[in-house]
């Protein structure tokens, strides 16, 4: 008798969407009924409920990551860069990091659960001098960014560029950038006092810009006493909120606001908002205001009756009205409903409809304080924070192994202290852009500088004895004018500039002659 061939069950993502759809498979992927494939850039699961402890180094690094590999059926996983999907064909090529080399996935059934990335167009800048906290990579160098912010502040005696590295602006005032914004007090006021006692804690400065009314948006005008309750929270902490007021644009000295005030920093956080991801543009269905594709009540793609949908990337309804919010209880349901759902398909049953309604909500308002409102129940305070941790513990770190670890820094932190070792983990890219606002010095006279810039946007102007000369797109400059001519270098305009390092400049003049004759060329080879 001939062995049944397995339907080929494919997931883009390897977020909580994946790893409760291999749950919900894994019965049937034992039984050789189903072949379980998922793609994934990362071998990894980020726990985004920790990343505010983690950059502030209440737990270390690794400890918010878990390994998807093994949480899921042996061979399932395939690590590997998502290139185009043919659904016409039922399959999805990929090509590996390493060389390019690309492969082929056919599928039955397709799960879509690539979640969302970082919007870097909500404002100029956001992309060269804001930290995201999407990517796990982004949260690692914000940590160390955050970590040389205080230590070049020991010994900076310029009051201004000093006022410049102890202030940090964190955008949005929703769940993530209270959580950020609190627990960064916290930290500084415990590095000041223990590590960095050239710093006084009333040096610190933290910005939070809220578009809105009010913070904690999410709450809405559902919860105004946990909201009053996280405002005095703050307040008390000594963070200024700028109600009514977003970022209009970063530069790598200070953040622009839309009231027009400048803020001087070093450290732009950004929690504004996430954009769907790319590959679904090459999905031809329905997407909600949003982005997000439109599902039904099974986790299906209407019309598609074998592609499924579910976490950031899918609007699923919501059984009490509207669609679910992008969070991580809402894409383990989706996950573990598509997965059944599947399974009820090839069986030919019913489907059944998503029904979860949600826990609660929950934001921490740094160490030892919380707002949540679980089940009805409204808790502020110490035991907020102690069950917000402990639906963290439970629910959002997936691995026994990850668990122990957890929480043995947590309790190593509370007995030892944060860990202020701060490496060096990459170097700086040998080209990159730059913004600046209008008036903003590039640079000063006698200021030497590690890059050549190159106009790309805007206007810079060069000011030399009461001379003024302009340097528009295509013009190219460096440290010669303010070295050696003494020139002031600005930017007349909102500029942008791409920035090419010195040795890798070098580099490329010592190969191609006609490029450093152009570099060297008076007014910045114009």
């Amino acid at each position: 008798m001939p062995t049944q061939t397995p339907t080929r069950v494919l997931c883009l993502g390897g977020g909580w969407v994946a790893l409760q759809l291999a749950r919900s498979l894994s019965r049937a992927v034992a039984r050789g009924e189903v072949q379980l494939t998922i793609l994934s850039r990362e071998n990894y699961q980020t726990t985004h409920g920790l990343i505010a402890e983690m950059i502030t180094s209440k737990v270390q690094p690794q400890q918010i990551l878990t390994s998807v590999r093994r949480l899921v059926p042996e061979g399932s996983l395939c690590n590997a860069e998502i290139e185009r999907i043919d659904l016409a064909e039922r399959v999805v090529h990929t090509r590996r990091e390493l060389d390019g080399h690309r492969y082929s996935h056919g599928f039955d059934h397709l799960v879509v659960g690539v979640g969302s990335v970082d919007d870097l167009s909500r404002y100029p800048g956001i992309a060269e001098h804001a930290f995201a906290l999407k990517s796990y990579a982004a949260c690692v160098r914000l940590r160390h960014h955050l970590l040389s912010m205080i230590e070049l502040a020991q010994f900076e005696r310029d009051p201004a560029e000093r006022r410049r590295l102890l202030t940090f602006v964190v955008a949005g005032g929703n769940y993530a950038g209270v959580e950020v914004a609190c627990d960064l007090v916290d930290y500084f006021r415990l590095l000041t006092r223990r590590a960095y006692q050239a710093v006084k804690p009333e040096e610190i400065r933290v910005v939070l810009a809220e578009m809105g009314d009010r913070i904690l948006p999410e709450l809405g005008s559902r919860q105004p006493k946990l909201i009053a309750y996280a405002e005095q929270r703050m307040a008390e902490l000594g963070i200024e909120v700028k109600l009514g007021a977003g970022i209009a644009a970063a530069t790598g000295t200070e953040a622009s606001l839309t009231t027009g005030e400048r803020v001087p920093s070093r450290t732009i956080i950004t929690c504004t908002g996430m954009a769907p991801s790319p590959l679904l543009e090459q999905l031809p269905y329905a997407r909600d205001g949003r982005g997000r594709l439109e599902v039904d009540e099974f986790m299906r793609v209407p019309g598609a009756e074998h592609v499924w949908a579910a976490g950031d990337c899918a609007a699923a309804p919501h059984p009490e009205g509207g669609t679910c919010p992008p969070l991580a209880l809402y894409a383990q349901r989706g996950g573990a409903l598509a997965g059944a759902n599947i399974l009820r398909t090839l069986a030919g049953r019913r489907l059944k409809a998503f029904s979860f309604s949600g826990l609660g909500e929950a934001c921490t308002l740094g160490h030892g304080s919380a707002v949540a409102y679980l089940k009805g129940i409204r808790v502020t305070g110490w035991l907020a924070w102690i069950g917000w941790r402990a639906i963290i513990w439970t629910m959002f770190v997936p691995a026994w192994d990850r668990k122990v670890r957890l929480l043995a820094d947590w309790l190593l932190t509370a007995c030892l202290g944060r860990d202020v070792v701060n490496p060096r983990i990459e170097g700086r890219h040998e080209v990159s852009q730059a913004w600046f606002e209008a008036g903003q010095v590039i640079l000063a006279p006698g200021e030497p500088s590690l890059f050549h810039y190159v106009v790309q946007t805007g206007e810079v102007e060069v000011l030399t004895d009461g001379a003024t000369e302009t340097l528009r797109a295509g013009a190219l400059f460096c440290d010669d004018l303010s070295t050696e001519r003494r020139a002031t270098v600005r930017a007349r305009s909102r500029v942008r500039l791409l920035a090419v390092e010195k040795t890798a400049a070098a580099a490329v003049m010592a190969a191609r002659p006609d490029v450093a004759a152009l570099l060297s060329a008076p007014a910045g080879g114009v």
